[in-house]
């Protein structure tokens, strides 16, 4: 054995450094072959071993510790900062007090901490106590088999989980959560955005403070909320409060079981209701609104068009009183050939509100306006039977005229004849309508003295 003096003239006191072929020991005990302990009271015990620090040990073949008090317990394991620690096969323990503490587990940063097989923790205070978990960042936590955890203070709590940002937390078997602050915290469940939280199993909750409270519900958009089993809600502050209900758009909201409002500002307050188009609201049961500010407002009533609105139970309305109607098929050989049975004809009120009637009351319609048509016809007809004047020195005295009135026309021949003198005369006429065939006639007498 050769022994070596080292010595500097500040230092306190001088380090002796034992050589042989097979190990050298510097202030330290390095008993394995090809072994190094450097550092007072650095033990290397195993063939290949390194260990250089104060009380540094270097118990596992080819392991090596390095910093003081640190320890390498672990085949082929590294230990490398004050009091860190590697104790299973082939782990890695680096920074001050860091501890790897099961094989091919790793460990980087200040009381960093990978406990179990393949597992992986890097930063300070980061925590991998699952089967090949992965836990990066100040204080990260990954908990149970196969979890991942990446930001500061993110944390996967249940197998299979990943939790992705500041804070983030997936707290549950298959969750994930991206995003500051985001949250997942049951099976399946994921949350991605600042503040999401997918608290339902299966939920979903995608966007700055989207929340899905529901099983297998789902919020996307920013502070769009999913309340219920099977609701959806999509747009910013859209809300889907009620089981299988849909809200689509900007402050979309759907209350009722089953119900659905689509469009910004569109609500649908009851079960089965139905709003669709900006402000529609649709305000009772099974009530479908469709529309830009349609509103349906009683049972099973629909409200189609823009401002429509219901008015009683079961109603359908169209549009409003600016409305127009049109509809090309109406006349179609197709659509009389679907008609099966008598038919009928449609009415109206002055407010719109159809129905049907028969062709007989359509028939004394027709009545009522053929018998204006010869009234008319017969003021065209008296007007045409204007008695002519009598001639002096004349006898008879006839006309023929032509009178019209309220678009009917008529012809009329009269006349007048000398009985007695200048005493007594005799009248007459008659006429006939040019469109409804009307006769009429007239006779009369004059007398002067």
């Amino acid at each position: 054995m050769l022994a070596v003096l080292l010595a500097a003239p500040a230092r306190a006191a001088d380090i002796v450094c034992d050589l042989t072929a097979a190990a050298l020991s510097c202030a330290g005990s390095a008993t394995g072959a090809d072994s190094t302990a450097i550092g007072e009271s650095a033990e290397a015990t195993q063939d290949g071993t390194t260990a250089i620090g104060q009380g540094a040990k270097a118990f596992g073949s080819n392991a090596s510790a390095f910093g003081q008090l640190s320890v390498a317990n672990g085949v082929s394991s590294t230990a490398v900062g004050q009091n860190s620690a590697a104790n299973g096969a082939s782990s890695t323990a680096v920074g001050r007090n860091a501890a790897a503490n099961a094989d091919q587990a790793t460990a980087i940063g200040t009381d960093a901490a990978a406990n179990a097989v393949a597992a992986t923790a890097i930063g300070q205070g980061s925590s991998a106590n699952g089967l090949n978990a992965t836990a990066i960042g100040q204080g990260a936590n990954a908990n149970l088999d196969y979890t991942t955890a990446v930001g500061s203070g993110a944390a996967a709590q249940g197998t299979n989980a990943s939790a992705f940002g500041y804070g983030a937390q997936a707290n549950a078997t298959g969750t994930t959560a991206l995003g500051q602050g985001a949250s997942a915290g049951k099976e399946q469940a994921t949350a991605v955005g600042q503040g999401a939280a997918a608290n339902g199993t299966g939920s979903t909750a995608l966007g700055q403070q989207a929340i899905a409270n529901g099983d297998s519900s789902t919020a996307l958009g920013q502070n769009a909320t999913a309340n219920a089993e099977g609701a959806t809600a999509v747009g910013r502050i859209a809300a889907a409060n009620a089981a299988s209900s849909t809200a689509l758009g900007w402050n979309a909201t759907a209350n009722g079981v089953g119900s659905t409002a689509l469009g910004q500002g569109s609500i649908a307050a009851f079960q089965g209701s139905t709003a669709v188009g900006q402000g529609a609201n649709s305000s009772a049961a099974n009530a479908t609104a469709i529309g830009t500010a349609a509103n349906a407002s009683f049972e099973n009533s629909t409200a189609i068009g823009s401002g429509a609105a219901t008015t009683r139970a079961s109603q359908i309305a169209l549009g409003t009183s600016s409305s127009t109607y049109t509809m090309p098929g109406l006349t179609s050989s197709a659509s009389r050939a679907a008609q099966s049975g008598a038919v009928q004809i449609v009415t109206t009120d002055a407010a719109g509100n159809l129905a049907t009637a028969p062709f007989s009351d359509m028939y004394n319609l027709e009545n009522v306006y053929q018998q204006i048509d010869r009234v008319q016809e017969g003021v065209a007809m008296a007007l045409a039977m204007d008695t002519p004047n009598l001639p002096s020195g004349k006898d008879i005295a006839m006309s023929a005229q032509w009178g019209t009135f309220g678009g009917q026309n008529a012809m009329a021949f009269s006349g007048i004849a000398r009985l007695m003198d200048d005493t007594l005369f005799l009248t007459g006429g008659i006429g006939f309508g040019l469109q409804e065939g009307t006769v009429g006639g007239k006779a009369g007498l004059v007398m002067a003295w």
